[in-house]
């Protein structure tokens, strides 16, 4: 084991949050949720009377101040990749140590804000900034896997630097440290001539469950001193004084269609749509802390896999082939995904037995996770996609070769459209028996996504299809719980077989059980098919009599 000989500052890091070793360099690093009081203050040597000249008030006693000098320098990419994630990354520079932090962008409210920050000492001089990024990229905790997942092969780039005075009180309550009241005097340099920014803040800094014994102390304070809560942030304050602008939306160009665009129109409304949440998701698939945003991306490959299929003959040639590439990246997010549903089934799974053994499935299932993540992140990062990207979006900026057919009328065309991925839906449908093998239930399922996808696609549609949707969906989600219990039921099968060393016959017997659980819910799940099917067929007709999907 090895021991950490901490100054004062980090005693405070390991009250407010977990202090772990990562490497044998014994790099220091911090992951937690910072809970401070930001104020603006007219004049912060009144704060600083008001302090010592009340060691001890309502409950709190504060200690003596100490000083700091802090360089901020602000990082992002030229497309604001880590700003597109909800973080700012700022590297901190005190004498002779620098720590990175990625700090999240909550906003907050009457002068309290709640944001999770990410910490890692750096072993770079504080004096050179390429050594000090090198470093970074190079950094082995938590915000170094960070970064370098969010920027891919991007360079990072110096937003602007911020320079504080700081003066720091620690505050007790009942001997034990509750938090600390910094008085930051605050210079952040301009781009220009009078464009420079001061800042006199005072911010109070809290273990979150010490917020409402503290809010007596702080309202005391704010009061007799006369502090407004900070509506900016520095990195907000920062940003305006360069004159910054972070990324605000995808231009890929119009998204809006009427009752007279055209076919080719809505096809490429509907694509630039779909692109644009695409790029969206990809920082947190990047991140991969939040496994919602791996289906999200997932599913809006699907989307514009589904419009690419749909309009293909109204679209520029050059668009078709990327349908593939699609298939390519949708191929990588379901590794992930796949993983997640399972971790998400294996932890809510309460066998009779050997419930403790679950763990070392999940221990394996999250190595696995790790390395499918790896792989995702290695083709976010590949040329293929950078060039996949870039051709998508050039098309759809400047829609060349667009055919002679995707000038007609929208409505004249959709409705065929609609019938004919209807018909093979029910050609898929209509063949199915309670012995059908689980792939033609999942053929069907297909189906009634491009379905679905198809009748989405037409705004003149939403209204009018509501309930057929509905239903279509209730449909789906009963083919897609037949469908899951399949991959479960494969992943633990593979899990046992490939590690059958590293399990014991108890937690194979417990992988046994699920999957026995899992084989009845999908039996259960199948049953509802038949009822499920027919109401959609009946829907179907009504929908197509009421609207125009009766066309030809």
């Amino acid at each position: 084991m090895i021991h950490y000989e901490v100054d004062e500052d980090d005693l405070i890091r390991l009250h407010f949050g977990h202090l772990h070793n990562q490497t044998e360099h014994e790099t220091m690093t911090l992951d937690h949720q910072e809970v401070e009081w930001q104020f603006d203050a007219a004049d912060l040597s009144i704060v600083e009377q008001w302090l010592l000249a009340n060691p001890a008030i309502t409950g709190i006693s504060i200690g003596p101040v100490s000083k700091q000098r802090l360089v901020d320098v602000y990082f992002d990419t030229e497309d604001w990749r880590i700003h597109r994630a909800g973080y700012a990354l700022r590297v901190r520079h005190t004498g002779k140590r620098s720590e990175a932090t990625l700090k999240s962008l909550a906003a907050g409210r009457n002068g309290l804000r709640n944001r999770r920050e990410i910490s890692e000492d750096l072993q770079g001089k504080p004096d050179e900034t390429l050594e000090t990024l090198e470093t970074l990229r190079q950094a082995p905790g938590p915000a170094g896997q960070r970064v370098r997942a969010l920027i891919g092969t991007h360079a990072l780039r110096q937003l602007f630097e911020v320079h504080t005075q700081r003066r720091t009180f620690k505050l007790h309550m009942n001997g034990n440290l509750a938090g600390e009241v910094t008085l930051d005097q605050t210079r952040i340099p301009g781009c220009g001539p009078g464009s420079d920014r001061s800042l006199q803040r005072v911010e109070i800094e809290i273990d979150e469950s010490s917020v409402a014994a503290l809010r007596s102390f702080v309202k005391t304070l704010r009061k007799a001193c006369d502090l407004q809560p900070a509506t900016d942030s520095k990195y907000e304050t920062g940003l305006a004084a360069q004159g910054l602008t972070p990324f605000t939306g995808h231009d890929l160009g119009p998204t809006e269609t009427d009752d007279k665009s055209s076919i080719g129109e809505l096809a490429l409304a509907r694509l630039r749509e779909y692109l644009a949440a695409f790029l969206d998701r990809e920082p947190g698939v990047r991140l991969g802390d939040d496994s919602d945003d791996i289906h999200d991306m997932r599913v809006a490959t699907r989307r514009l896999r589904a419009a690419i299929r749909m309009f293909a003959d109204y679209l520029p040639p050059q668009m078709v082939p990327l349908r593939e590439q699609l298939g390519w990246i949708a191929s990588t997010l379901g590794a992930v995904r796949d993983l997640d549903v399972q971790i998400e089934r294996v932890n809510v799974f309460q066998p009779p037995t050997g419930a403790a053994e679950l763990q070392t499935v999940v221990r394996l299932l999250l190595e696995a996770r790790g390395s499918a993540h790896q792989r995702l992140l290695e083709a976010l990062d590949s040329s293929q996609y950078e060039q996949f990207i870039a051709t998508f979006v050039t098309v759809l900026r400047v829609p060349l070769e667009m055919p002679e057919d995707g000038a007609v009328p929208a409505l004249a065309v959709v409705p065929r459209l609609i019938r004919r991925r209807y018909r093979k839906l029910r050609r898929a449908g209509d063949e199915l028996t309670a012995d059908s093998p689980p792939a033609d239930y999942h053929a069907l399922r297909i189906q009634c996504k491009r379905l679905r996808y198809g009748l989405e696609f037409v705004p003149q549609y939403r209204k009018s299809a509501r309930k057929f949707l509905k239903q279509l969906a209730e449909l789906q989600d009963i083919l897609g719980a037949y469908q899951d219990v399949q991959v479960a039921d494969a992943q633990l099968r593979a899990l046992s077989a490939d590690h059958s060393r590293d399990l014991s016959p108890q937690a194979i017997f417990t992988l046994g059980e699920m999957a026995q659980r899992l084989s009845q819910q999908g039996e259960e799940a199948k049953a509802h098919f038949p009822a499920a099917y027919a109401v959609i067929k009946k829907s179907f007709r009504r929908f197509a009599q009421r609207t125009p999907a009766r066309r030809r």
